[in-house]
């Protein structure tokens, strides 16, 4: 027990709080690289995707000059050896399989087929001087071309589109002669 007067409490009232203690700096749980490196991963996977969504909606797939330059040569070789089914297959844009009566389409590609065998016998595609494109699916091309029966190198017109992979040339004609 406590001798009258004395208190067992040092001094009254609350006492004093300790002095401060230094914490050491806290450590970094992800370390300083792993942040640009997700960024960049997030940048590769990002332009993979849109490299893939780019490939396969056919943006990318635009045929070459050359490719479009086969593709008009080989109409042209079918007009002069009266190919109706190629040229009937052609003029549909890809319709013609799926057509019941193909009469009526062999009679109208007969009859431009024979029309500019006996205006220019056979062609070669010598040039393409433009291509427009109205679609991914859908080009105008000027082109120029030699024929065995005329001394000139005219000019001609396709349009040509694109379908399941296959090119057709829907419609051409020689500008500044009879339409084929």
């Amino acid at each position: 027990m406590a001798e009258p007067g004395y208190s067992t409490v040092p001094y009254p009232g609350l006492p004093p709080m300790p002095p401060p203690v230094d914490y050491p700096d806290r450590k970094r749980k992800v370390p300083g690289w792993l942040a640009p490196a997700a960024v960049v991963a997030a940048l590769v996977v990002l332009a993979l995707l849109l490299g893939f969504l780019t490939k396969n909606s056919g943006v990318s797939h635009r045929p070459s000059e050359a490719k479009i330059e086969q593709t008009i040569q080989g109409y042209l070789d079918a007009m002069a050896k009266l190919d109706i089914v190629t040229l009937a297959r052609n003029a549909g844009c890809g319709l013609y399989d799926a057509v019941r009566d193909k009469d009526t389409d062999d009679t109208i590609v007969r009859a431009n087929a024979q029309q500019f065998v006996n205006t220019f016998g056979t062609a070669t595609v010598k040039s393409i001087d433009k291509i427009v494109y109205f679609s991914e699916y859908q080009l105008k091309v000027l082109f120029t071309a030699t024929s065995q029966k005329r001394k000139d190198a005219p000019q001609g017109q396709a349009e040509l589109l694109i379908n399941d992979g296959k090119i057709y040339v829907c419609s051409a004609y020689m500008r500044g002669s009879n339409a084929f």
